[in-house]
Protein backbone atom coordinates (compact mmCIF):
# COMPACT_ATOMS: atom_id res chain seq x y z
CA UNK A 1 0.00 0.00 0.00
CA UNK A 2 1.35 3.43 -0.95
CA UNK A 3 1.12 5.76 2.04
CA UNK A 4 2.56 8.93 0.50
CA UNK A 5 3.82 10.37 -2.75
CA UNK A 6 7.37 9.70 -1.51
CA UNK A 7 6.50 5.98 -1.19
CA UNK A 8 5.33 6.01 -4.81
CA UNK A 9 8.69 7.18 -6.16
CA UNK A 10 10.83 4.50 -7.76
CA UNK A 11 14.49 4.73 -6.71
CA UNK A 12 17.00 5.61 -9.43
CA UNK A 13 19.97 3.23 -9.42
CA UNK A 14 22.07 5.08 -11.99
CA UNK A 15 21.98 7.16 -15.14
CA UNK A 16 24.06 6.84 -18.25
CA UNK A 17 23.84 5.76 -21.87
CA UNK A 18 22.24 2.79 -23.60
CA UNK A 19 23.74 1.87 -26.94
CA UNK A 20 21.10 1.06 -29.52
CA UNK A 21 21.08 0.52 -33.26
CA UNK A 22 18.67 2.85 -35.03
CA UNK A 23 18.38 2.79 -38.82
CA UNK A 24 21.66 0.87 -39.07
CA UNK A 25 23.62 3.33 -36.92
CA UNK A 26 24.75 2.98 -33.32
CA UNK A 27 23.38 5.69 -31.00
CA UNK A 28 23.99 6.50 -27.32
CA UNK A 29 20.59 7.08 -25.73
CA UNK A 30 20.20 8.86 -22.37
CA UNK A 31 19.13 6.31 -19.78
CA UNK A 32 17.89 5.96 -16.22
CA UNK A 33 18.16 2.61 -14.42
CA UNK A 34 15.30 2.10 -11.97
CA UNK A 35 15.10 -0.16 -8.92
CA UNK A 36 11.77 -1.85 -9.69
CA UNK A 37 12.11 -4.65 -7.12
CA UNK A 38 8.93 -3.46 -5.38
CA UNK A 39 7.08 -2.74 -8.64
CA UNK A 40 6.61 -5.94 -10.69
CA UNK A 41 4.14 -4.03 -12.90
CA UNK A 42 6.92 -1.66 -13.96
CA UNK A 43 9.48 -4.44 -14.24
CA UNK A 44 7.26 -6.16 -16.84
CA UNK A 45 6.55 -3.05 -18.96
CA UNK A 46 9.34 -3.59 -21.48
CA UNK A 47 8.14 -7.13 -22.22
CA UNK A 48 4.52 -6.01 -22.51
CA UNK A 49 5.36 -3.21 -24.91
CA UNK A 50 7.63 -5.48 -26.97
CA UNK A 51 4.91 -8.11 -27.38
CA UNK A 52 1.73 -5.99 -27.47
CA UNK A 53 2.94 -2.72 -28.99
CA UNK A 54 4.03 0.63 -27.67
CA UNK A 55 0.60 1.95 -26.81
CA UNK A 56 -0.12 5.32 -25.22
CA UNK A 57 2.58 6.86 -23.01
CA UNK A 58 2.64 10.38 -21.57
CA UNK A 59 5.55 11.91 -19.71
CA UNK A 60 5.82 14.97 -17.53
CA UNK A 61 8.95 16.55 -16.06
CA UNK A 62 8.63 18.95 -13.13
CA UNK A 63 11.10 20.64 -10.77
CA UNK A 64 11.61 18.60 -7.59
CA UNK A 65 13.70 21.11 -5.63
CA UNK A 66 17.45 21.39 -5.24
CA UNK A 67 18.05 21.20 -9.00
CA UNK A 68 16.38 17.79 -9.17
CA UNK A 69 13.79 16.77 -11.77
CA UNK A 70 10.77 14.54 -11.19
CA UNK A 71 9.58 12.43 -14.10
CA UNK A 72 6.07 11.00 -14.22
CA UNK A 73 5.31 8.37 -16.85
CA UNK A 74 1.66 7.48 -17.40
CA UNK A 75 0.84 4.51 -19.59
CA UNK A 76 -2.78 3.96 -20.62
CA UNK A 77 -2.41 1.14 -23.16
CA UNK A 78 -1.80 -1.70 -23.70
CA UNK A 79 -1.73 -1.70 -19.87
CA UNK A 80 -2.35 0.99 -17.28
CA UNK A 81 0.59 2.06 -15.15
CA UNK A 82 1.93 5.19 -13.48
CA UNK A 83 5.51 5.50 -12.38
CA UNK A 84 7.49 8.39 -11.00
CA UNK A 85 11.15 8.93 -10.19
CA UNK A 86 13.50 11.78 -9.38
CA UNK A 87 16.77 12.38 -11.21
CA UNK A 88 19.15 14.47 -9.13
CA UNK A 89 21.09 17.45 -10.42
CA UNK A 90 24.43 15.60 -10.73
CA UNK A 91 23.01 13.86 -13.81
CA UNK A 92 22.54 17.08 -15.78
CA UNK A 93 24.33 15.73 -18.90
CA UNK A 94 21.89 12.84 -19.23
CA UNK A 95 18.90 15.15 -18.83
CA UNK A 96 20.30 17.66 -21.34
CA UNK A 97 20.76 14.87 -23.86
CA UNK A 98 17.26 13.50 -23.15
CA UNK A 99 15.88 16.94 -24.00
CA UNK A 100 17.93 17.12 -27.21
CA UNK A 101 17.02 13.60 -28.36
CA UNK A 102 13.46 13.87 -26.99
CA UNK A 103 13.76 10.37 -25.58
CA UNK A 104 14.71 8.71 -22.32
CA UNK A 105 15.45 5.02 -21.86
CA UNK A 106 14.12 3.47 -18.66
CA UNK A 107 16.10 0.38 -17.70
CA UNK A 108 13.96 -1.96 -15.63
CA UNK A 109 16.61 -4.65 -15.28
CA UNK A 110 20.26 -4.62 -14.24
CA UNK A 111 21.84 -2.29 -16.85
CA UNK A 112 25.21 -4.06 -16.52
CA UNK A 113 23.73 -7.23 -18.00
CA UNK A 114 23.71 -7.54 -21.78
CA UNK A 115 20.09 -7.90 -22.84
CA UNK A 116 18.68 -6.07 -19.81
CA UNK A 117 15.10 -4.95 -20.27
CA UNK A 118 14.39 -1.33 -21.06
CA UNK A 119 11.65 0.91 -22.35
CA UNK A 120 12.24 4.08 -24.37
CA UNK A 121 9.78 6.91 -23.78
CA UNK A 122 9.34 10.12 -25.74
CA UNK A 123 10.12 13.34 -23.90
CA UNK A 124 8.92 16.84 -24.74
CA UNK A 125 12.40 18.31 -25.23
CA UNK A 126 11.35 21.96 -25.00
CA UNK A 127 9.38 21.34 -21.80
CA UNK A 128 12.29 19.44 -20.24
CA UNK A 129 14.71 22.26 -21.18
CA UNK A 130 12.35 24.74 -19.51
CA UNK A 131 12.25 22.63 -16.35
CA UNK A 132 16.05 22.30 -16.35
CA UNK A 133 16.40 26.08 -16.76
CA UNK A 134 14.08 26.66 -13.80
CA UNK A 135 15.97 24.33 -11.45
Amino acid sequence: MIRSLEDALIPVVSTGWTMSEIDGELHALPSVALDVAKRPDVEDLARVHATEGIGEIRTLATPAGGGNVRFDVVITSPVQCHLAFIVDDVHQAVLDEAAKQETLVLATGDPSIVGATWLAVNIDGDALQAVLASC
